[in-house]
């Protein structure tokens, strides 16, 4: 028993050693721009790999005899490894991103001030603070209203100062952002900088729209009991529709374990796939209330049409069961722990996100693919 403890602390000691080797490798590597998309059966656009970069043959511990290796960590804990991983690289990326755009500020407004003579504080006075107007009134009185629940017994001319002082410095972010805006629009900056990205891999028979040589690929891991994917799910198609030469969408499964009709719903929509009716009958399922249940599977394939004799064949010999499992261990290779989860290129967003969320990474990636990399 004693032995079997250390053995197990040994196991735990080198599990939280991986993203230092994972990093000491990386570095090690040379670097990789982005890819383009790629077709189903091979692996979407990414320059890293959020599962094990060290050799899955290594072994790290020894039991009665018997050899643990790298590879048999990745069920116990591969996932989590993997989001570990991708965590730390967003938020490094996140803490570049954010010093890059500082010097870019100041490096415009060094240059405005010098080619106007002046210093870059008599710049900002002039086309910042002095461009800022006064709270009036009317914009005071609103706050407080909106806010006098927070604000407790005070008064609104108690509350006057303090909401006027607000109001100016929300006033003057505001210029200054469109300030910066301005001087970014006549200049040429490009940010080279690549986000951290997955390499995700994508089943030959994996449903897809859009075009092959889209300059976006978004693969959607995405559940059909789980009330946030069907949130998503309108968000998706009015992204979809608004770049339709310039996203390919890429379905994959990822039934949660606590919703108990999420894989034979999937199972289903393939099983409709095999009538070319696969994105029909997702929606259906996505946007019609119903429990799920095998009836209320085969009355929805009923409602498309379908034949239900194939159909009802089809789902009742489960041959869509292991695509499905294939599916789901793919996404926890690649670090997915709850629905939905995208990747844009391989850039990593986790959940029902607003559209203009994922307009401004496909907008990106966009200038990416065409050699133009504007600031943000």
């Amino acid at each position: 028993m004693k032995a079997t403890k250390v053995v197990l602390a040994i196991v735990l000691m080198v599990a939280a050693s991986l993203p230092l080797l994972a990093r000491k490798k990386k570095d090690e590597a040379p670097a990789n721009t982005a890819s383009a998309p790629a077709a189903a059966g091979t692996s979407a656009a990414g320059s890293s790999s959020a599962a094990g970069s060290a050799d899955s043959g290594e072994v790290v511990a020894r039991v009665a005899g018997q050899s643990i290796t790298m590879a048999d960590l990745e069920p116990v804990i591969g996932a989590r490894l993997s989001q570990l991983r991708m965590q730390a690289e967003q938020n490094e990326f996140q803490l570049k991103q954010q010093a890059i755009d500082q010097i870019v500020r100041d490096k415009l407004v060094e240059a405005e001030a010098k080619a106007k003579s002046v210093t870059s504080e008599q710049l900002l006075k002039t086309e910042v603070d002095d461009k800022v107007a006064a709270p009036t009134e009317d914009e005071i009185k609103q706050i407080y209203e909106r806010n006098k629940a927070r604000l407790g017994n005070r008064t609104l001319e108690e509350s006057k100062p303090e909401i006027e002082r607000q109001l100016k410095m929300q006033k003057a972010n505001e210029r200054r952002t469109a300030y910066m805006q301005e001087l970014q629009a006549k200049a040429d900056v490009q940010i080279l900088l690549d986000p951290p990205r997955i390499k995700v891999n994508v089943p030959g028979d994996a449903p897809v729209r859009g075009p092959a040589a889209a300059p976006v690929t978004l693969v959607e891991f995405s559940d059909y009991q789980c009330p946030f994917c069907k949130r998503a799910y309108d968000t998706i198609e009015q992204l979809v529709a608004a770049y339709p030469n310039d996203i390919r969408l890429i379905f994959m499964d990822y039934p949660l374990p606590m919703h108990n009709r999420a894989a034979a719903a999937a199972e289903a929509a393939r099983c409709a796939g095999e009538q070319g009716k696969y994105w029909e009958y997702g929606q259906n399922l996505m946007k019609a209330a119903g429990d799920l249940s095998d009836d209320n599977l085969k009355q929805r394939a009923t409602d498309l049409s379908l034949d239900a004799s194939k159909f009802e064949s089809c789902i009742t010999s489960t041959k869509f069961e292991p695509g499905v499992q294939s599916d789901f261990s793919e996404g926890n290779r690649v670090g997915v722990s709850g629905t939905p989860t995208f990747f844009i290129n391989g850039r990593m967003v986790v959940g029902a996100k607003a559209l203009e969320d994922f307009k401004q990474i496909v907008d990106d990636e966009i200038r990416r693919a065409s050699g133009k990399r504007a600031s943000n």
